[in-house]
C-alpha cells in the first residue's frame, strides 16, 4: 500500500529523482565511467522500466532518510514502497528473461544491491542487529544475481554499464586525473 495519496506520492516521486540524480548517483563512485552508469544510464532504464524507477526511487528514499533524520518517518516507508514494488516487477521480468529485458533486469539487480548496503543506515539505531546474518544475505544475494545474470554477462560488458561489471577499481586513465 502506497505511503501517500497518490498527488503527494507522485510529488515525492519526482523529488526523490531529482535527489538521486543531483545527490545520490554522484556519490557512488569516484570513476567517471561508473558515474556515467549511475547518473545516466540508469536513470534512462528507469524512464523505460518501472520496476527499474522503483529501485532508483528506493536507494533515493533511504539515503534521504540517512542524510535527513528528522524524515525518516517520511523516507523509509517510501523507500520500502519502492523496493517492494520493484523487487516484483524485477521478479516478474527474471520469469522471462530474454533479449528485450535483460538491461532493465541488469540495472534493477545494480541497484538493489545498493539498496541492500543502506540497511545499517535504515535501521533506527544504524547498527545491524546480526551484522554475520546480513553478511552471509549479502553474498547469498550476489551470488544469485551472478547465477542468474551469467547468460547475459556477455552482452552487458559490451555496453555502456560494463564498467559495473569490471568494479570499482580506478582506471588508469582516472587515475591520471587525481591530484
Amino acid at each position: 500500500m502506497a505511503p501517500f495519496p497518490p498527488q503527494e506520492l507522485w510529488a515525492r516521486d519526482c523529488e526523490l529523482m531529482h535527489h538521486y540524480c543531483t545527490v545520490t548517483s554522484p556519490t557512488l563512485s569516484v570513476r567517471k565511467d561508473m558515474i556515467h552508469v549511475w547518473n545516466v544510464a540508469i536513470p534512462r532504464l528507469g524512464y523505460q522500466s518501472p520496476f527499474v524507477m522503483h529501485g532508483i526511487l528506493a536507494l533515493a528514499a533511504a539515503q534521504k532518510a540517512y542524510l535527513i533524520p528528522s524524515s525518516r518517518r517520511t523516507y523509509l516507508p517510501l523507500a520500502d514502497y519502492h523496493q517492494t514494488l520493484g523487487s516484483e516487477g524485477y521478479r516478474h521480468e527474471l520469469q522471462t528473461l530474454d533479449m528485450s529485458n535483460w538491461m532493465p533486469v541488469f540495472g534493477f539487480a545494480s541497484v538493489v544491491v545498493l539498496h541492500m548496503l543502506t540497511l545499517p543506515t535504515r535501521m533506527e539505531n544504524h547498527t545491524l542487529e546480526s551484522p554475520l546474518t546480513n553478511l552471509r544475505e549479502l553474498a547469498n544475494l550476489l551470488r544469485g544475481i551472478k547465477t542468474t545474470l551469467q547468460p547475459i554477462m556477455p552482452r552487458v560488458v559490451r555496453t555502456e554499464f560494463a564498467p559495473v561489471v569490471y568494479g570499482v577499481w580506478l582506471l588508469e586513465s582516472d587515475e591520471k586525473l587525481e591530484p
